[in-house]
């Protein structure tokens, strides 16, 4: 009995032990499943939210950046965001719209007529090879200017590179776009508005409202557009060449701060494109030379235009034959022996020192 017992009971701890071997051996393998799944959906967060969360960091610091102090100008991605011309190019111009209304806001076309009173042409205070601007009011908010282009079609791809660079590059001296519209055939653009106008109305104003503008308004209005042609050539991973400066695409202010607009001619290039940069360097010498003299034509051959008599003899002579050697220097013939825009800038600086900090 005794043995059959100690058989019985054998047989029962072996049973037990089997049992538990089983638990152990499911536990183990549950754990590892479970620490295997957690580690792969662990490592794909890292990988694809990760550098998500880093972009969007990233784009709103870009968006942020150069808002009223900063000199220079920040590309977020590296490579602009080019979908939309694109999109432009297989003709959609839907999936086109969409594409810009994540860079700036759209607005309705029924608020720019009220806004407009209609597209009035007593409200008009430009008209372009594009389009025709206007001075609208925008309820709840500041005075805009609202351009409307001619032909829709002939112009789709200058209307979206200009919402691709203003809506994604921010800078003290680049005229704000506030809004777009798309409806129909509709294409309008919505900018901040420039109390003084453009440069060439100031420097060549009617003659019943001349007033000349004094040389430290010249000098700043200098400044400033070396300031932003040096931070589009220099301060991004991808060049950024306006291609079409001039007296009438410098805007300004109500503190005579200069806006570059108009980058319809606009070309991004990988790296730096010196022969291309030296087209601004050209154009930006030019205007200069206009700030200088007070004359819209120039001459080339040679520097045969006299200095605007308005700022002789009240003792800024010396600051205006720097500023003279530095437009010749820009207008050379060979693009080789012109300077970048970052060293005039820096010599323009230099000149402005005198005036106070360049923030």
């Amino acid at each position: 009995m005794s043995n059959a017992g100690s058989i019985e009971l054998y047989g029962g701890t072996q049973e037990t032990a089997d049992n538990s071997l089983f638990d152990r051996s499911f536990w183990y393998t549950f754990a590892f499943g479970y620490v295997f799944s957690a580690t792969w959906v662990t490592i794909a967060l890292m990988y694809f939210c990760v550098p998500w969360a880093q972009q969007k960091k990233s784009n709103a610091s870009f968006t942020s950046s150069n808002a009223g102090r900063s000199k220079k100008i920040h590309d977020a991605n590296q490579v602009p965001n080019l979908l939309p011309l694109s999109l432009l190019r297989k003709g959609n111009p839907v999936l086109v719209s969409r594409a810009l209304d994540k860079l700036i806001s759209s607005v309705s076309f029924t608020e720019l007529c009220e806004a407009t009173d209609y597209f009035n042409m007593i409200n008009v205070i430009g008209m372009g090879k594009t389009g025709m601007m206007y001075k609208a009011k925008l309820v709840n908010a500041p005075l805009v200017a609202v351009k409307r282009l001619y032909d829709s079609q002939l112009f789709e791809t200058k209307f979206a590179k200009e919402i691709m660079i203003l809506g994604r590059f921010k800078h003290r001296n680049i005229v704000g776009l506030l809004g777009f519209c798309t409806e129909r055939k509709q294409r309008i653009l919505v900018y901040e508005f420039m109390t003084n106008g453009k440069l060439s109305d100031c420097l060549y104003p009617l003659q019943n409202e001349a007033f000349p503008l004094e040389w430290p308004i010249r000098l700043k209005i200098a400044l400033g557009l070396s300031r932003v042609l040096s931070g589009l050539h220099h301060s991004c991973n991808w060049q950024i060449l306006h291609q079409g400066i001039s007296s009438e695409h410098v805007l300004l202010d109500q503190n005579f701060e200069p806006k570059l607009s108009n980058f319809t001619n606009a070309k991004f290039i990988k790296g730096n494109n010196n022969k291309l940069a030296k087209k601004d360097v050209y154009d930006f010498g030019i205007v200069l030379l206009q700030l200088i003299t007070g004359n819209k034509c120039i001459q080339m051959n040679g520097f045969c235009n006299v200095i605007d008599e308005s700022l002789l003899g009240k003792g800024f002579d010396e600051e205006i034959s720097c500023l003279v050697k530095i437009a010749i220097d820009c207008i050379q013939m060979s693009p080789q022996m012109r300077p970048t825009m970052l060293d005039v800038y820096k010599n323009i600086k230099r000149l402005w020192e005198g005036y106070g900090s360049d923030d």
